[in-house]
Formats: C-alpha cells, sequence, structure tokens
C-alpha cells in the first residue's frame, strides 16, 4: 500500500477596496510568490491550513499570479476600489 497524496495546493484572489486578498491552502513549507502584472508584488510562508494575506494596492484592474513552490496554481485579474 502506498503512501496517500497530498493534497492539492488550492489558490485564489479577490478584489477589495484599497486591497487585494490571496488565500492558499494546502502550501505547508512553500513558498507563495505574488506577481502583479508579471513583476514581484510579495511573498509569505504557506501553512497546510487556509491562510489568507490582504496587500494593498492602487485602484484599478490588475492581473495577479500566484506561485505556489515555484508552479503557477492561479491567475486572475481582479478590480481593487
Amino acid at each position: 500500500i502506498g503512501a496517500a497524496a497530498a493534497p492539492a495546493v488550492v489558490a485564489g484572489v479577490s478584489g477589495g477596496t484599497g486591497k487585494f486578498n490571496v488565500a492558499v491552502t494546502n502550501a505547508a513549507g512553500k513558498q507563495v510568490v505574488v506577481k502583479v502584472a508579471g513583476k514581484f508584488f510579495r511573498s509569505f510562508s504557506g501553512t497546510a491550513a487556509k491562510r489568507t494575506v490582504a496587500l494593498k494596492a492602487p485602484k484599478g484592474k490588475h492581473k495577479v499570479t500566484v506561485f505556489v513552490g515555484g508552479k503557477l496554481v492561479a491567475t486572475k485579474t481582479i478590480t481593487v476600489k
């Protein structure tokens, strides 16, 4: 009997007022990197539980990408009000 597969990493991005939120689940021991319009914006350490980080951003539409452990896990265009 083989070991159970590790749960898949899940990431989500949402816009808000003056900020946007990045939520990542099942990323224990991995580095989470957030890029906006292809440029480095912020990084933080992932956890096994869901971790949500609010990031300040200027108003407007932004293409946000989230990498966990060097792998692309989410891309979304959000609107910051």
